[in-house]
């Protein structure tokens, strides 16, 4: 079984972003990840699977 973090950006044409998707990742992963690449959480429509 395969259960490596991953993460998709989908951007807007500005470059805004619309969506993430995550796959087998901890909240605290998630986190820190957008963090490190300067997300703002609150506009972002995070989607769990």
């Amino acid at each position: 079984m395969n259960n490596k973090c991953e993460m998709n950006i989908q951007r807007d044409l500005l470059g805004r972003i619309k969506r993430i998707t995550t796959k087998n990742c901890s909240d605290k992963q998630v986190d820190s990840a957008l963090k490190k690449r300067n997300v703002n959480l609150r506009e972002v429509n995070l989607v769990r699977n």
